[in-house]
């Protein structure tokens, strides 16, 4: 009898472990255990890219650069705090190279904050690695002065796009878009993002766009994604793509215009990983197909 236990034990292992659609890569960092922002950078004076990323709420304020988990380059953002980091965006030179990213203090998940903080913080440059670097922070309230939760951010024509968590009736998964420039007092809002018929509720936890202007959003369970010049638009019906994986998914970067990297928060022993995704039309829900 305990054979048979031990056989079905094993299967059930098996199958907590299956990563559906997604290609399992590695472990994340131990000190990326709460990873909540996640960014493919290319470095002026590097040979190699860097995985760049940042932790959660009430950790250190802290940049961690990273090509292999043997090594990783842990950078502390003098003069800020960790209020409630969600998400990493780069801006890029015209060689493709990333000079600043941004961190942005952007969670409220009560809802009750008078304004969010986007922290621009230069990268590393000519192969030097510093242990501190200071950012420039800049404070903006959306412009009805409305609280709001969000965990997810792009960098385009010079603007930062915040992408809000909303659950509004009729959506199974629903998020407004908010724009501003740094240095600008105020978010405006630009469109709003919308899809029916999933299986569950979903959020919008990460957010990455391509150098081909396609946007990649992240939830528990599926990619969603449009490109960039369907923000003219009120109501943008993205793709969805389904990871088959349920999982407190937090990170999200582009490695080509087809390929992703995505990484879950370590939580209660499982997560904390590292996920290759393909943009597969064999991936997408039916509803979504042309």
């Amino acid at each position: 009898m305990r054979y048979v236990f031990a056989f079905f034990f094993l299967a059930c292992l098996l199958g907590c472990m299956d990563p559906g659609n997604l290609k399992l890569i590695d472990n994340v960092p131990t000190s990326l255990d709460e990873i909540s922002g996640l960014q493919l950078v290319k470095l002026e004076g590097f040979d190699k890219p860097f995985l760049a990323a940042i932790n959660d709420s009430g950790n250190s304020a802290s940049l961690y650069l990273y090509q292999d988990n043997s090594r990783i380059h842990s950078i502390t953002i003098q003069g800020v705090k960790n209020k409630d980091w969600e998400d990493v965006t780069v801006i890029k030179d015209g060689s493709g190279h990333a000079t600043d990213i941004i961190i942005a203090d952007i969670g409220d998940n009560s809802q009750s904050r008078d304004d969010i903080q986007l922290i621009k913080v230069p990268l590393p440059k000519d192969g030097i690695m510093p242990e501190s670097i200071s950012g420039t922070t800049y404070n903006m309230t959306y412009k009805n002065g409305k609280s709001r939760n969000a965990e997810a951010v792009i960098y385009r024509n010079d603007s930062v796009f915040v992408f809000s968590k909303e659950s509004e009736k009729g959506y199974d998964f629903f998020s407004k878009v908010f724009a501003a420039r740094l240095g600008d007092k105020e978010l405006k809002k630009q469109y709003e993002i919308g899809i029916e018929n999933l299986p569950n509720k979903q959020k919008v936890t990460a957010a990455d766009i391509n150098d081909v202007g396609q946007v990649a959003l992240l939830s528990r369970r599926y990619v969603f994604t449009y490109p960039f010049n369907q923000l003219k638009k009120s109501l943008v019906v993205p793709k969805v793509y389904d990871l088959k994986h349920s999982s407190q998914k937090e990170g999200l970067t582009y490695i080509n215009d087809s390929t992703l990297y995505l990484a879950d928060e370590l939580k209660k022993g499982t997560g904390g990983n590292m996920y290759q995704f393909t943009l597969r039309d064999s991936f997408l829900k039916l509803a979504t197909k042309k």
